[in-house]
């Protein structure tokens, strides 16, 4: 996702409400800052990463895109669209 952000006189600036909801984010949450030569990047602060790694599997902690069901069935269409040469 790209978006523009405006920084009003007081320098603060508003995320979009989708940054905000992916990332937890509330009023009081606080941002890293990491400043490089041509970018400034925030991190939300004492967040993990959403993907860890438990007893040898891989645990999603994070908010996902869909639902299993909807990955079932985009997985079933790839997989009719492969065998039947299109849309079945």
């Amino acid at each position: 996702m790209k978006s523009t952000l405006t920084i009003d006189k007081a320098g603060r600036m508003v995320l979009p409400q989708k940054v905000r909801k992916q990332f937890g984010l509330h009023a009081g949450s606080t941002l890293e800052v990491e400043m490089g030569t041509d970018a400034i990047t925030l991190y939300p602060s004492g967040i993990k990463a959403s993907l860890s790694k438990e007893g040898g599997l891989y645990v999603h902690e994070g908010q996902s895109d869909g639902t299993f069901l909807d990955a079932g069935e985009s997985a079933r269409g790839a997989r009719d669209r492969a065998v039947w040469g299109g849309v079945p």
